[in-house]
């Protein structure tokens, strides 16, 4: 299970491969745990560093044990079973006599004694330890505490960036409503104008009501040397008061020139419109406000122009009843 665990661990990054210094500096791991962690310590001279203390207080161990008196019963089984109980009974009685550790190297005491410069040097090889451990976890603190902050310093960044794209979306998200604001105002003025064009055009083709005429006058030539003659009709209906005027025998039109029809009342006269002739024959129709006009008249004008009379007046006749 143990071998499972840091078969597991070695896969884990270089932080974790520290925590395998104090086994390795016990011989605790395993061979292969044993090349990973040798190969650990080329990379990390922290890890380098501490396992030179640790070496220092792993070799002084044995000497800082203290020493521990072997059982009478037991050593005495021990040295009958190798030497046989005469000779322990002879050791016995030199140990009366003071005599003791007569025996070879191999057979005495394990026990030895330990001087207090051995204590304290496996006590500075603790303390150096300790600081080593410490300093230790104070770098990783200091690694964790540089994760978070890089960690939280990307993470505002991040939060930034996206206020800003908010605020971006939000602006264009206020000029497409402004558009779409401005589209729906053009589409409902278009849509008046489309239903008012259709009312016009359904009023275009609707038939037209019956005209009640009010007045029908001769036009006469002014003139001696013309035999011009027409007719003005004066109609009314829904729309207003109409003018229908129809000439013949007109006289030649030459370049430019044009007819003009003038409505008359107190001597001002009102253009009424403007026709041209085809083989001395003309007519014109024209609305105009219902008023008592004197009279009609219709003038050879140089061209079609003119808003006071210029020409000759070709035909003429009087509006009073």
């Amino acid at each position: 299970m143990w071998g499972g665990e840091r078969l597991a661990m070695s896969s884990r990054p270089d932080e974790t491969m520290c925590e395998w210094l104090e086994m390795h500096a016990l011989g605790g791991l395993e061979e292969h745990e044993k090349v990973a962690f040798e190969y650990h310590l080329t990379q990390c001279a922290l890890c380098r560093n501490q396992l030179i203390e640790l070496k220092q207080v792993v070799d002084l161990l044995p000497m800082a044990s203290d020493p521990t008196p072997i059982p009478e019963g037991m050593r005495d089984r021990v040295l009958g079973s190798l030497l046989g109980v005469g000779a322990v009974k002879k050791l016995g009685a030199m140990s009366e006599f003071g005599v003791e550790n007569e025996l070879p190297g191999r057979f005495a005491s394990p026990g030895r004694k330990v001087d207090q410069s051995d204590r304290n040097a496996v006590k500075k090889a603790s303390n150096s330890t300790e600081l080593s451990r410490r300093a230790v976890q104070t770098e990783r603190s200091a690694r964790r505490s540089a994760y978070w902050r890089w960690g939280c310093a990307g993470l505002a960044i991040v939060i930034i960036g996206l206020g800003v794209y908010a605020y971006q979306l939000n602006e264009r998200v206020g000029k497409l409503r402004m558009e779409l604001h401005d589209a729906h105002e053009e589409l409902t003025r278009t849509e008046s104008e489309l239903s008012k064009a259709a009312s016009d055009l359904i009023a275009i083709n609707k038939p037209a009501e019956a005209l009640k005429v009010n007045q029908i006058v001769s036009l006469n030539s002014t003139a001696e040397d013309l035999v011009s003659k027409g007719k003005a009709i004066m109609a009314m209906d829904a729309k207003g008061t109409h003018m229908i005027v129809q000439a013949e025998d007109l006289p030649q039109l030459k370049q430019e020139e044009a007819f003009q029809v003038w409505l008359i009342k107190d001597n001002q006269p009102i253009n009424a419109g403007t026709f041209y002739s085809q083989n001395g024959i003309g007519a014109i129709y024209c609305t105009f406000e219902p008023k008592d006009y004197d009279s009609v008249a219709v003038t050879l004008e140089p061209d079609a122009h003119g808003e006071k009379p210029r020409g000759t007046i070709v035909l003429t006749a009087g509006l009073k009843k």
